[in-house]
């Protein structure tokens, strides 16, 4: 299926701070991320930024034959502790309600070296209101993240439990991995992993590319990293290196317990992207 991608550039001048406390934060132009729409689904992402242009919210919103997904989420920064601190809602296809509260631990680059948080799920049955959810449940969860000498990620490593508001966690944890492969300075494939009790691939994302010009000014990547709500600080480069082309292409392939290929989609994508600035 091919989507046609409008991209909105808002012109907003914003501080770069150093961890280094002896230096001054910078004041500079530059461009930031407005919006993404595509015309199918009624699919749209907006971008709200704080006075030193880093992002404070993001929404994502589309609806398809499943139902409607909306997902909200906020960020506030400690320069200090070197930390994020995201509130996501996430209402996926009328179906769940998930819930987080996920705080981002940076390393001395500014990169993200690990997240923990927790999320509340709630099931739906009718899909009407929050009184008509068949069951829910909270989870802790952590996450570490590894790159390689070009800031690139190349790995994740997951684990999470059930808990209880009371502060109760369980023994077992259900622990899982991701795998990044790079090739030119692009990403090509990703990889999702089960760890425990053995090792077993979820599912295999691949990445098409546009060749010629990049541009810079928009790292685009239609697909989160691990979180929906981690896409925005991707484009601000909490994750590392973004790909230097803008993607043609996305190859979705899900697996079963044997490793049978369950099913596998492809979305192509086509952007209209103007040239024409405007002040915020």
């Amino acid at each position: 299926m091919n989507k046609i991608l409008s991209i909105s550039i808002l012109g907003l001048p914003f501080l770069l701070f150093s961890c280094d406390e002896k230096k001054e934060p910078v004041l500079y132009n530059s461009y930031r991320l407005s919006s993404i729409e595509s015309d199918k689904d009624k699919y749209r992402q907006t971008f709200d930024y704080n006075e030193e242009g880093l992002i404070k919210r993001w929404e994502e919103h589309y609806g398809d034959s499943f139902g409607n997904t909306d997902i909200e989420s906020s960020f506030k920064y400690d320069y200090d502790k070197r930390t994020i601190m995201i509130s996501a809602d996430e209402f996926l296809s009328g179906i769940d309600r998930r819930i987080f509260s996920d705080t981002l631990y940076l390393d001395d680059r500014g990169l993200a070296r690990r997240a923990k948080g927790n999320v509340v799920i709630y099931h739906y049955d009718n899909y009407v209101s929050d009184s008509d959810y068949s069951y829910k449940i909270q989870k802790v969860y952590t996450a570490d993240f590894k790159y390689d000498s070009s800031d690139q990620l190349i790995r994740i490593n997951t684990s999470e439990k059930n808990s209880d508001f009371a502060g109760w966690e369980g023994q077992k944890s259900l622990d899982g991995y991701y795998e990044m492969k790079w090739k030119d300075g692009n990403l090509y494939e990703s990889e999702a992993y089960y760890a425990s009790p053995t090792s077993r691939l979820i599912n295999r994302i691949e990445y098409s590319y546009y060749g010629g010009n990049t541009v810079e000014y928009i790292p685009i990547l239609q697909t989160p990293t691990l979180r929906y709500f981690y896409l925005p600080l991707k484009y601000q480069g909490v994750f590392g290196k973004q790909s230097d082309y803008l993607v043609k292409g996305i190859t979705h392939v899900y697996y079963g317990y044997n490793g049978e290929t369950l099913t596998s989609y492809t979305d192509n994508y086509l952007y209209d992207i103007s040239t024409t600035m405007h002040d915020s």
